[in-house]
């Protein structure tokens, strides 16, 4: 649908200037088209590749990582840590916080690549 709406504009065009000017119209034309391919597969190649996000995560919530049912994963981080100063619970919780708040970003990202596709 795109190629013969621009050859129309181009034979328009062209019987409206130069011969010099024809080819270079024609050059920059083809130079456009080129362009535009690429850039479609390369629209095609990401949008396969693309897990499809169903549910909008800019209004996903963060979970409050401070019940019981964490607990068991946070003493574990505790436990594991070496060093000083000493890794506290509310140090676990803050990391799991900052964990799901990155990978919600990409969540982000992800919805809005998919949205300007779609």
């Amino acid at each position: 649908m795109l190629i013969p709406l621009l050859h129309a504009a181009t034979s328009l065009h062209i019987f409206s200037t130069s011969s010099k000017n024809q080819k270079s119209f024609i050059s920059r034309i083809k130079l456009q088209l080129s362009i535009l391919q690429i850039h479609l597969q390369c629209t095609l190649v990401l949008s396969q590749n693309m897990p499809h996000i169903l549910e909008d995560p800019t209004q996903a919530t963060c979970p409050s990582f401070e019940s019981a049912e964490w607990s068991f994963l946070q003493q574990s981080m505790v436990e594991a840590h070496q060093g000083a100063p000493p890794f506290t619970d509310e140090d676990a919780t803050w990391q799991l916080k900052e964990t799901w708040a990155r990978e919600n970003g990409s969540k982000i990202a992800t919805w809005n690549a998919q949205l300007k596709q779609d």
